[in-house]
């Protein structure tokens, strides 16, 4: 069936003002010709929902579509007047068309969307679309909006239908998808009405406010993984070791499930690290070398920065200390971040704690090529154990997770500063990331 959308112009006296009509109406050969739904129901209502302001372009997930099934198209925002279910609503038939007329607003030159939908028995079986319907200077604009037969797209079986429509969520959010039709205007083929920016995926949810939005753009979909935070390996055995992130929920926050977020490490890592509770192994994960006997065992950064005895700190021997990363076969580094278990977030600097002693180390990477930059240390004149956990981003979306242990050793003789030393150790084959992270 075609979609029809007619216009003509009846011209009013000019003390009538300006303004727009629309006349919505079941063509002739509704449900009828090739395209036709033979479950099609003839219409026995009709309402308008009408959009205006500026026209987003977006990726949108209407109810019942997931957060991979995203709708390219143009949203717009809702008439504030439209809201009201009981207006912008009339019965209709084929032999008695719906008429709705506006009279022109200040604040309004243009509905930007006007989507019309039919009704039987109170269920939306129908519906007609049109964009940018502009007001008279003195006269009305008529519109003439014909009725094509809709499939509600929540049904997966309905997603092929020529014409798909979809009202959802406490404010009545529309979504309409023409893309199989000979709708005109080619741009506005999949389009969205919503109640507002802040919650444009009408689960009721807003950011920053009551219950966590995870995702904005879709309608109660999950949150995209967020920083590093847990553990993540599919078998006991741990051959597949990453550092993964917990996703969230919208409504409900983290959903305490743990996700792969990209970035490989040793097996050794997960199974010594392995606890029935996320927490316990992400602290683990982040002060590994204090699990494992002081050592970060077959992979990671192990660093002994030297220095000497101060009246009240210790002032350590050099400002940066050299290493060169080894990546996987056939990679190359492209960032590096590292964490303690004090620090709140993944950062070039990360904070060594031990009782009452505190450094800053500063990671800094040129390729594979790391530098690390200490800081001053206040506290007792003994050597001082720190564990982090280090994560090096490499091209095309791949990374390794590397523990890493720093000891400060102070030098309690006479012959002053020593050489600092950082090595990257690295022990190929069973206890390695490479296969996790070519993907073997």
């Amino acid at each position: 069936m075609r979609w029809i959308a007619l216009m003509g112009i009846i011209v009013l006296a000019a003390c009538d003002g300006s303004g727009v009509q629309f006349i919505v109406y079941i063509p002739a050969d509704y449900g009828t010709g090739p395209n036709a739904d033979p479950e099609v129901q003839l219409p026995d209502e009709v309402r308008l929902f009408i959009g205006v302001g500026d026209e987003h372009a977006d990726r949108l997930s209407p109810e019942g579509f997931g957060n991979f099934q995203k709708r390219s198209g143009t949203y717009w925002l809702r008439d504030p007047s439209n809201i009201d279910p009981e207006v912008d609503r009339a019965p209709i038939s084929i032999d008695s068309p719906a008429v709705f007329s506006y009279v022109r607003s200040n604040a309004v030159d243009e509905f930007g969307a006007v989507v019309a939908v039919g009704y039987t028995d109170g269920v939306p079986t129908s519906s007609a679309t049109m964009f940018h319907a502009g007001f008279g200077e003195g006269v009305v604009l008529q519109y003439s909006m014909g009725l094509n037969g809709a499939a509600d797209p929540r049904n997966p079986r309905m997603r092929s239908r020529v014409n798909q429509l979809e009202i959802w969520g406490a404010d009545e959010c529309v979504y309409v998808d023409n893309r199989r039709s000979d709708v005109e205007d080619d741009q506005h083929r999949v389009a969205f009405i919503v109640g507002s920016v802040e919650d444009r995926d009408c689960d009721g949810l807003v950011l920053g406010s009551g219950p966590p939005e995870c995702n904005p753009d879709v309608h109660l979909g999950d949150g995209p993984a967020a920083a590093p935070s847990c553990l993540y390996s599919t078998d006991a055995t741990s051959s597949d070791c990453m550092i993964g992130a917990v996703r969230c929920q919208d409504g409900l926050g983290d959903d305490m499930t743990c996700s792969p977020a990209g970035f490989c490490g040793a097996p050794e890592l997960c199974s010594n690290c392995r606890d029935d509770n996320m927490m316990a192994e992400w602290d683990c994960a982040q002060r590994y070398s204090a699990f494992a006997m002081n050592t970060v065992g077959s992979f990671g950064l192990e660093c002994q920065i030297p220095a000497v005895r101060g009246s009240t700190r210790i002032d350590l021997c050099e400002d940066e200390i050299h290493v060169a990363i080894v990546p996987p076969a056939g990679t190359t580094c492209d960032d590096v971040s590292v964490k303690a278990s004090a620090d709140p977030a993944f950062s070039d600097t990360f904070t060594l704690e031990n009782f009452a002693n505190m450094a800053n180390v500063k990671v800094t990477n040129q390729g594979c090529a790391l530098t690390v930059k200490p800081s001053g240390i206040l506290g007792p004149l003994v050597p001082l154990d720190y564990s982090a956990l280090m994560l090096v981003k490499l091209d095309g979306e791949r990374g390794l997770a590397a523990p890493v242990h720093v000891v400060v050793v102070p030098d309690t003789g006479t012959v002053g500063c020593s050489s600092g030393s950082c090595t990257w150790v690295y022990q190929p084959g069973a206890n390695s990331p490479d296969a996790c992270v070519l993907g073997g």
